[in-house]
């Protein structure tokens, strides 16, 4: 879950664009979800 969360704020820091840090945090909340606890 480290690698992922790690993966997720990186991916943040380069899309500072508002659209794009929405669509991000789609992203996260669909593999944070799916991801084993």
């Amino acid at each position: 879950m480290k690698g992922r969360l790690k993966f997720y704020f990186q991916t943040t820091f380069f899309m500072r664009n508002r659209r794009l840090e929405s669509i991000s945090d789609n992203i996260f909340l669909a593999v944070y979800r799916t991801s084993p606890p």
